[in-house]
């Protein structure tokens, strides 16, 4: 409508000039016959006079109808001309009103979209889109509408548009009547496309300099816009980078606070990541510090699994995203590349860059823009934090982009360390539980019978050393007991110690007598020590059915303690196991009280210092005494803990060798 009221204007001008030009023709025609009238006057020639009167009279006539068609044609172009620079006024006044709206928009991704918006209103066009001048190229800002073939990573060159070069630099609109057949390359097919017809390229300055390029696309094939529709479309291109100057001014203002806040939030993060905890308490850590450190609206952690990244950690939680939630490499092939290249990559509009992302979990968790940081473990990025906006924010600038690289390899480290921790109490809880798994299980099913264990390895990093104890209840109602101790320490040691009591229950369990089991013993420890010069003390001992006697056989092992009762006989040993072959150990018998506790203990428990500034040994005398402050039949494993806690403290620090106890209460009835 505007482009026809131009050309009725230049119409209107013209048909004005010529009316003029024939008025002045006919005042002149009039000028001449009075001249003519007043000579015939003068000869005094009657018939010329009434002649001439009647010649005049009609041109009179004549006369006063042309100047009246002419006046009226020249009334008629003045109000067209009225009319049209109204209507322009009006226009302009429109665009500018328009134009005010850009004071109710904050965010510049939101100031582009609402110049496309108002620009696609005011100027009656099917597209408006913004575009950055960058060198030969133009990159594509804003659409609207926005839909193929356009998407955020959209570029053209400069030469696809004859005459964009020297429109951009003289600061001056470019109008292409029909962008099919005016443009060339990228530019001609996408307009092929989309259907396009006649474009407007405005140049936009900001801060003086062209940075900027508003392009308004019509359906229709359009004649070139007039003077006055430059003017208004000028007019908006100036409002419209006024606006996004300030609008970068007040951003940049934003960033610097921002700035400050992330540093000194990011102080703050070293002691959080150092800090133990397990792999899930890191990661909720992690995701946590990441939104207070960016001002984010969310942040997950993600790990590489199976073709495809799971989700480890959302802060806040989000309905969309369940426990372990999987997002396959084959369908969102984006998240591979970023881990491949081990870079930050900012999506400014998930919807408009990745719309199938967009439908499927971006759009329900809140994630307008993105900020995807890979982190690299051992050179590989095998974890990526995803850090959401939901609603389109700028691109981080050069210092925020160096402090989230910074975060990502702390972040790495922090979880790299927990992963480490993680693996290292799997580890220990395994071996731990192999080490109580190779400790018996000893079940008593004897009336007045009960037994306390404690067991103390001299290697703190083991739960097991070479000391071994067990205890049966045999067929007859009684009861088989045994202690030993492996010399030496460790992982090799405490595997004989437990082979060897495994054995020694084999051979309870199949009859052998007690003068038979050290022999068996021997034969399993030369068989399955992997030092020839490896040797074991051992004591084993059966209590009689009806619980009066006790029947024991030492391989060069310390002599059960007795409380309630005498210890006569007890020193009677043989060689330790695995020393002299084909040796024999005699058999030894006591009597036992109706109530007695029999307290079997390798040699740990005695072998440590007295004081922890003399050579001499503890000995057994003070245990001996201490162990009979407790009552006959009541040695448990609290009163087992005091006796290593007392021996212990006689050494000054932890023993220097494992120990095992085991305490037999016997009680009558």
């Amino acid at each position: 409508m505007a482009p026809r009221a131009d050309s009725q204007q230049r119409d209107s001008v013209a048909s004005a000039r010529q009316a003029l030009r024939e008025v002045n023709v006919a005042l002149g025609a009039s000028a001449a016959l009075v001249a003519i009238m007043v000579a015939a006057v003068l000869v005094a020639d009657r018939e010329a006079v009434a002649a001439i009167g009647a010649l005049g009279l009609a041109a009179s006539l004549a006369l006063g109808a042309v100047v009246a068609r002419r006046t009226r044609r020249i009334s008629l172009a003045r109000n067209t001309m009225l009319a049209e620079e109204r209507e322009s006024r009006e226009r302009l006044d429109r665009t500018l009103a328009a134009t005010r709206r850009f004071l109710e928009t904050e965010s510049p991704v939101d100031l582009r979209r609402q110049i496309c918006a108002i620009a696609r209103e005011v100027f009656d066009c099917s597209a408006a889109s913004l575009w950055s001048v960058e060198g030969e190229e133009v990159a594509l800002l804003e659409r609207v509408p926005w839909g193929p073939p356009y998407t955020a990573s959209v570029r053209r060159p400069i030469r696809e548009l004859p005459g964009l070069r020297d429109a951009l630099d003289a600061g001056r609109p470019l109008f292409v009547a029909d962008l099919r057949e005016g443009a060339l390359g990228a530019t001609q097919a996408t307009a092929e496309v989309v259907g396009g017809g006649s474009l407007l390229d405005v140049p936009i300055a900001v801060g003086g300099v062209t940075r900027l390029m508003l392009g308004l696309l019509w359906d229709e094939v359009r004649p070139e816009p007039g003077g006055a529709q430059r003017v208004a479309y000028q007019r908006y291109a100036d409002q419209a980078g006024l606006a996004l100057e300030q609008a970068r001014n007040r951003t940049a203002q934003a960033e610097i606070a921002s700035l400050n806040r992330t540093l000194s939030a990011m102080v703050q993060t070293d002691p959080l990541f150092r800090a133990d905890g397990t792999e899930a308490e890191v990661a909720e850590a992690v995701c946590a510090k990441a939104v207070e450190v960016f001002e984010a609206s969310g942040a997950a952690l993600w790990t590489e699994h199976d073709d495809g990244i799971v989700l480890v950690r959302r802060v806040p939680h989000a309905a969309i995203f369940g426990r372990r939630m999987r997002i396959a490499f084959a369908e969102h092939p984006s998240f591979r590349a970023d881990l491949e290249s081990g870079q930050a990559r900012f999506i400014a509009d998930v919807e408009h860059d990745d719309p199938v992302l967009w439908e499927r979990f971006a759009r329900s968790s809140g994630s307008r823009s993105q900020l995807r940081l890979p982190l690299a473990s051992a050179g590989e990025a095998r974890a990526l934090i995803v850090l959401s906006w939901d609603h389109p924010v700028e691109p981080p600038s050069r210092e925020v982009s160096a402090i989230a690289s910074r975060f990502a390899d702390q972040a790495a480290v922090a979880l790299a360390e927990a992963a480490r921790r993680s693996a290292q109490r799997e580890v220990g809880e395994l071996h731990a539980r192999f080490e109580r798994g190779l400790l018996p299980t000893i079940a008593l099913d004897a009336p007045g019978a009960e037994v306390a264990t404690f067991y103390r390895p001299g290697d703190e990093r083991l739960s097991l050393g070479g000391d071994f104890y067990d205890c049966l209840q045999l067929p007859d109602g009684g009861i088989a007991l045994l202690v030993g101790d492996v010399a030496g320490h460790g992982v090799a040691a405490a595997a004989l110690g437990a082979g060897l009591r495994s054995a020694w229950r084999a051979l309870v369990l199949g009859g052998w007598e007690l003068e038979q089991l050290h022999a068996g013993l021997q034969a399993v420890c030369v068989r399955e020590r992997h030092d020839p010069h490896i040797f074991v003390t051992a004591l084993s001992a059966v209590v009689a059915a009806d619980r009066t006697s006790m029947r024991h056989v030492s391989a060069g092992h310390p002599p059960p303690m007795i409380l309630g009762g005498a210890a006569a006989g007890f020193d009677t040993n043989g060689p330790p196991i695995g020393v002299v072959a084909h040796a024999e150990w005699p058999v030894v018998e006591v009597a036992l009280p109706p109530v007695v506790s029999i307290l079997l203990h390798t040699d740990g428990l005695v072998e440590g210092r007295a004081a922890p500034d003399t050579p001499d040994r503890l000995g057994v005398a003070p245990i001996q005494r201490e162990l009979d402050r407790i009552a006959p039949g009541a040695v448990g494993e609290d009163e087992l803990r005091r006796l290593v806690a007392l021996a212990t403290a006689a050494n000054g620090r932890g023993l220097p060798d494992d120990v095992a106890l085991l305490a037999l209460n016997l009680r009558a009835g």
